[in-house]
């Protein structure tokens, strides 16, 4: 995705797609709709900014992890988002594999160091910070999701070396001075 302009272009594609201008969240409760608003537009949420990113890494990764921090003083939720490249383990709960518990974020080399986020459904109603987590292309019974981009990384590679063959024959077939003599 980094390199490739063709891989580039397709998440572009799909974030245009899905948001196109916009989301907008309202509430016929006026009282819900002035707090929804209030954290749509807070300076620390942004959310109209945050989602086309997080369409981004949905269409590269597959999943988000969401990270809810509660202001204790005034109720007010923030927004943090977590590569899912740092999540190392889900926790689920034995008897339902749906049932996420917590989820393990790797906070260094070490292996065994990181950090356990507790799931917003397996959380007290009273805690500070919950990790929400969202997975698209998710097989029953997976914990994981995919990108959409996975499957076509390797035809985009074939691709370019496809495209990049093609540009050398061309260039070769250039450099050469043919001179043809006509007889008759």
């Amino acid at each position: 995705w980094r390199e490739n302009p063709l891989a580039r272009r397709i998440v572009g594609l799909t974030t245009d797609y899905v948001l196109g201008d916009g989301i907008t969240v309202s509430s016929e409760l006026a009282a819900v709709d002035a707090w929804v608003q209030r954290f749509w537009a807070h300076p620390q949420n942004r959310m109209a900014n945050r989602l086309y990113g997080w369409v981004d890494e949905m269409t590269r990764a597959g999943e988000l992890f969401i990270v809810l921090s509660r202001n204790p003083a005034d109720g007010m939720s923030y927004v943090r988002t977590l590569p899912a490249t740092r999540i190392d383990r889900i926790e689920t709960d034995p008897d339902d594999l749906e049932r996420e518990l917590r989820y393990h974020e790797l906070t260094g080399d070490d292996v065994l160091a990181g950090r356990w986020w507790t799931a917003a459904g397996a959380a007290p109603p009273d805690a500070d910070q919950v990790m929400l987590h969202a997975a698209i292309n998710r097989p029953p019974g997976a914990l994981r999701g995919e990108g959409d981009l996975t499957p076509i990384l390797p035809w985009l590679a074939h691709y370019a070396g496809w495209l990049e063959d093609r540009v050398r024959v061309n260039r070769l077939k250039s450099a050469f001075v043919w001179q043809v003599t006509l007889r008759g």
